[in-house]
């Protein structure tokens, strides 16, 4: 304990001691308070002190090489460490007490970095607004990262008798441990063992806590760190005084030390433990993430696109990625990952081509500087490889009429669903079957062919002509029996714009499948108009066919009356006229107002030309709300007239005199038959058939649009572009060049129905946003600054002055 105090009191008994902490304080302050740029805490627009936790360790690098170049340098130079190691202590009691005390100025040093904390906590919108979990969790990564530089200036110190050389090296040891294992890693050379070599690194680790997420192997690294370094400082100080016997005893000793090291920290990577210290748990993956990941046994790489100079909510998107990331890796090592800007690339003109080929979007961000307003794009999105399958996975999810920075924070939100789901569609090779029904008038391949391509990477897809029958070999007939085992088959079938009326015995498939527990999506025109119909006159008529189609009766009793009305909205997609996009009231767009895993964050869903949908009581269905209008929208009986007049006539919000109208709805339960309490015909008897006229538990969505999931053919692009007729991506208006949220729901639809890991329910997570209150930094920024900048280095002034006045009194009393 004397010898902790004697070099705490070394310390502030030299003005150099005070000057090296004034310094990182100093630094700090510039770079986090008056420095325009990432660093900057007031101009990140979020009430985190991040900034702190990004800078410190580059800080650090110089810091404490200049706490610890003395500790043992100066007692060789000056001749006491001779007369140190004749005390009655130990080796490993000199470095404990010299390391816990450089330790203990290195926390010192930290304490006027709290008042940080208190300024951004005064500053959130509302105040209070900060995640304190999370910077506790930093502040434990920032003490177990100095902890280590300590060790490593220790090392360097107990080398030498020369502080500077000390400094220097101490300074060196720490910056190949932080950033040159990073580096390495980044070679080619060394092939799979990059994720080996990455994690010999300090920064790996640091990431990892710093984000508030206490893991017991990055605990367990830096433990090992400090202790390696603390018996290369021993065996330094023991070569002394070595003889032949007891040099190799000295070796053998931190040999065995070193291997336990090892040893320890290899056996804590198979079994670990985690503390999620944020607010929101925002780091603790769900179970179903969790068992995706057990299921990567080979190298996954994501290539994420989105690098380079990016405004303040994209470098957040880029940072929340590269953290998810990171978690996905802590528990499966397989996952690997590199960033990319594509605007720096010899082949970007390609590369670009490539990624939109492959379906990321691109993101236009402005920027000002000194030439003036300058436009870039930026490719928020990623693509993943896994064994000999890629698919592309878009990060940001653009959403209609929300401003960008709240598209970042929904998509920030969204970010473990979205990766999982990419996970899904590499690993999973039990995939549920999908069949799109024919025979109907339904939808043809080329009008599904986006969709398809989506759900194909997750799912099985297939057609199914419910009116070709198997028949019988040797009477000819229609073999019922046989066309049911095929209807079964299939875990969701998709009816998609049906024209053609339903027989009695398309029902009856369609009644028992639904009884054996299989799911539906009825994507239903209750009204006969189109566009093309405007094509050829100014106007047209508008026709009921949903009672001509001949399943009002099964959807009823299911717990549904869809209503041949056209739905139209004063919130609305456009019309290219060639001239100018204006609003049409009948392609109504479809806002995510229901808190739901299907519809959470979507973008707006185009409908066209769709109806409405009532629920009907039914104690064994549970009825869900997917697609609700606006305030202001109405409904238009049928037959009536659709006209181009409504498109270049005036609209105002009070014309449209109804509000929240349904247009899609989830069914969930036990259905009821249609053919309850019917006899069975004497044909199914004899095959042993037995009707059910109660459903097992199922699922069942209805939509009043048939174009929901109808994607268009290019028309407009030249063929060097894309081929004419090729299908466009759903939801993807080639006339406006606006692209909605009706991909996306379709995909969340199916995914809610049929995945059976719970993965979309964590799509019902919410992340609280924290933002700091920007009308409050404007007004009274300098003050703050000034606050940060001074007070820090005020308290360290005053702590010195009255350290030396109360040492003077003291020795003055002696005397």
């Amino acid at each position: 304990m004397s010898l902790f105090s004697k070099e705490i009191r070394s310390f502030f008994n030299s003005i150099i001691g005070y000057l090296v902490i004034i310094v990182f304080l100093a630094f700090n302050s510039l770079f986090l308070w008056i420095i325009e740029g990432n660093f900057n805490l007031l101009d990140s627009g979020y009430a985190s002190i991040d900034g702190l936790f990004s800078i410190s360790p580059w800080v650090f690098m110089f810091l404490i090489p200049a706490i610890t170049m003395r500790m043992f340098a100066d007692e060789k130079k000056t001749g006491t460490m001779e007369f140190l190691l004749t005390k009655p202590l130990t080796e490993l009691q000199i470095i404990a007490a010299k390391y816990f005390a450089a330790l203990s100025l290195v926390l010192f040093s930290l304490l006027p970095t709290i008042l940080y904390y208190f300024t951004i906590h005064q500053l959130g919108d509302p105040v209070g607004n900060i995640d304190s979990g999370a910077a506790m969790g930093s502040y434990i990564g920032l003490f177990f990262l100095g902890a280590a530089y300590v060790a490593i200036g220790l090392f360097a110190s107990s080398t030498t008798d020369n502080q500077i050389a000390s400094f220097i090296l101490g300074a060196l040891l720490s910056f190949i441990f932080y950033f040159g294992f990073d580096q390495i890693a980044e070679l080619d050379f060394f092939g799979d063992a990059d994720l080996l070599i990455y994690n010999l690194g300090i920064n790996e680790h640091y990431l990892s806590i710093s984000r508030g997420v206490v893991d017991s192997r990055d605990v367990l690294y830096f433990v090992g760190l400090i202790i390696f370094f603390g018996a290369m400082a021993r065996l330094v100080i023991q070569s002394r005084k070595w003889d032949k016997k007891s040099r190799s005893a000295d070796f053998i000793q931190f040999g065995l030390i070193s291997t336990l090291v090892v040893v320890i920290n290899i056996a804590g990577s198979f079994s670990f433990y985690r503390v999620d210290l944020t607010a929101e748990q925002r780091y603790t993956l769900s179970q179903s993430t969790i068992d995706l990941l057990d299921q990567v046994q080979d190298p996954m790489l994501f290539t994420v696109y989105l690098d380079g100079e990016l405004e303040t909510d994209l470098k957040r998107l880029q940072k929340e990625t590269q953290q998810m990331l990171d978690e996905f890796r802590a528990y499966n090592g397989y996952i690997e990952y590199q960033f990319i800007d594509p605007n720096e690339r010899e082949d970007r003109d390609q590369l670009v081509q490539l990624l939109q080929s492959r379906g990321l979007a691109p993101t236009i961000v402005t920027s000002d500087n000194r030439e003036g307003r300058s436009q870039r794009e930026v490719f928020p999105g990623a693509i993943a490889g896994y064994q000999d399958k890629e698919t592309a996975v878009n990060l940001l999810q653009s959403q209609y009429g929300i401003p960008p920075a709240a598209q970042v924070n929904r998509s920030i939100q969204d970010l473990e669903y979205t990766l999982a789901s990419t996970l899904r569609r590499l690993v999973v090779i039990d995939r549920p079957l999908i069949g799109f029904t024919e025979g109907n008038g339904e939808l043809g391949r080329k009008h599904v062919a986006s969709i398809a391509a989506q759900l194909s990477g997750s799912y099985r897809l297939d057609r199914f002509n419910i009116r070709e029958f198997a028949v019988d070999s040797i009477t000819g007939e229609v073999s019922i029996v046989e066309q049911l085992r095929r209807i079964n088959r299939f875990d969701l079938l998709i009816v998609a714009k049906p024209e053609v009326p339903f027989s009695e015995l398309d029902k009856f498939f369609l009644d028992q499948y639904i009884m054996n527990g299989g799911k539906v999506m009825w994507l239903i025109d209750p009204v006969a108009a189109d566009m093309d119909s405007l094509s050829r006159a100014s106007e047209f008529m508008a026709l009921p066919q949903y009672d001509a189609l001949n399943i009002g009766d099964m959807l009823f009793r299911y717990g549904v009356r869809v209503n041949s009305v056209l739905l139209q909205d004063f919130v609305s997609a456009g019309v290219n006229d060639a001239r100018d996009v204006r609003k049409w009231p009948y392609f109504p767009l479809m806002m995510p107002r229901v808190d739901h895993p299907i519809t959470k964050d979507l973008n707006a869903i185009k409908l066209d030309f769709a109806g409405t949908i009532d629920t009907i009581y039914s104690p064994s269905v549970r009825k869900t709300q997917l697609l609700v209008s606006s305030e202001y929208s109405k409904a238009q009986e049928v037959p009536g007239i659709v006209s181009l007049r409504d498109l270049y006539s005036d609209k105002y919000p009070e014309q449209f005199n109804r509000q929240y109208l349904t247009a899609g709805v989830l069914l969930e339960g036990k259905f009821e038959s249609i053919y309850r309490n019917r006899l069975v015909p004497k044909s199914l008897e004899a095959a042993g058939i037995t009707l059910r006229d109660t459903s097992r538990w199922t699922q069942q969505i209805v939509i009043a649009d048939g174009d929901i999931i109808r994607n268009q053919l290019n028309l407009v692009a030249p063929p060097s572009v894309m081929e004419r007729g090729a299908p466009l991506k759903l939801g993807y208006d080639q006339f406006t060049g606006a692209q909605y949220g009706n991909g996306d729901f379709i995909l969340n639809a199916v995914d809610y129905m049929l995945d059976d890991s719970g993965l979309i329910d964590v799509r019902s997570r919410e992340l609280k946003i924290r933002l700091l209150n920007k009308a409050k930094i404007d007004s009274s920024r300098t003050k703050w600054v000034i606050l940060n900048t001074a007070a820090p280095i005020l308290f360290i002034i005053l702590f010195g002055l009255g350290y030396t006045w109360n040492r003077k009194r003291k020795y003055a009393k002696k005397a």
